[in-house]
Parts: C-alpha cells; structure tokens; sequence
C-alpha cells in the first residue's frame, strides 16, 4: 500500500514552458484511482542537472515517501531530438541510491529508447518512467499494479515497467 508518494517531473523542456507536463497529473490520478487515500506531493519539475534530480530525490526520501516516481529523462532524447535536455535521470538515481534494478528498452535502431530502474533508500521506492505520454501512463499503470498486488521488489517493479512501455509500440521496433 502506498500512503505517500511523490511525483518529480524532470525535463528543461518542462522547467522552460516549452512541453506541458501532462504527465504528472496523468499519475496522480493513477495513483489515487490504485490507493484512494494516497496523499500525493506534485513536486516543481527540475532541470536536467543530475544533481538538482538527485536533490529533489533526497527531499522525498527525507519527507518519508513510500513511494517516489520520476518523470522523464531516462532514454536518449536529446541525441535525437536538439529542442530536448539532456537525459540525466538514471544518473541521478545512481547517485542516490545504493541498490537499483535497471532494465534498458532499444529501439531497433540501436538507440537506447529508456532506462527504467527501480530502487530503494530506506522505505522509499524510487521509480523512473519514461517522459512521453503513453509510455509514462503505461509505466505507471504497470508500477501500481505490481504495488497493488504486494509486490516491492525492485527487479518486478523495473521489468513491468519496461514491458508495459514496450506494448506501445509496433511489433520489431524494439530489441531490448
């Protein structure tokens, strides 16, 4: 059960004005819908600066969440598309956390797509999800529904995360 959470959306694009954060809200509703009585901190979004992630992570951990969802910043966005930060997230969760599970999607191309981890400090579950849309909504949904079912590993957590962002896409553009 989850009594408190905190969602971190990560992005200069967010900070900037330039993309909206739609996603945020996305997962609070989620999570209200999976644990009604959730109480949800809706943290200001940080730049791609993996120390300023790291500082907002900590924040959460020192506020006692149960569990603490990143948004954004986990793939290679930026190498294919100049108007978006530099992906930092996975760093920033490195250099927080002492144990993690990670599962990395590729596109056929070979570029990495995301970098999904799961991890714990103490009683907080950190947890990254891509940042477009579907593919936040679709890791999330898979987040809660492992979480729902009492499941708190780490390695359960980061592969349904992944598998969930893999069904948004068409058959042989992924070779995670």
């Amino acid at each position: 059960m989850i009594r408190k959470a905190a969602i971190i959306p990560t992005g200069d694009e967010i900070v900037e004005g330039v993309v909206v954060d739609t996603n945020s809200p996305a997962i609070r509703d989620l999570i209200l819908h999976t644990f009604p009585d959730c109480a949800i901190a809706l943290c200001s979004p940080c730049s791609d600066i993996a120390e300023v992630i790291a500082a907002a992570i900590e924040r959460q951990i020192e506020e006692r969440c149960d569990c603490i969802v990143l948004i954004g910043g986990c793939g290679e966005g930026h190498c294919r598309c100049p108007g978006l930060g530099i992906d930092v997230t996975p760093r920033a969760i490195e250099n927080v956390l002492k144990e993690y599970w990670t599962r990395d999607i590729y596109g056929s191309n070979g570029h990495r797509w995301a970098r999904i981890m799961a991890g714990r400090a103490g009683n907080s579950l950190v947890v990254n999800v891509p940042g477009p849309y579907v593919e936040a909504c679709a890791a999330a949904e898979a987040l809660l529904a492992v979480l729902k079912q009492g499941d708190w590993e780490c390695r359960s957590i980061a592969e349904a995360c992944a598998e969930a962002v893999i069904t948004q896409y068409p058959p042989g553009s992924i070779s995670s």
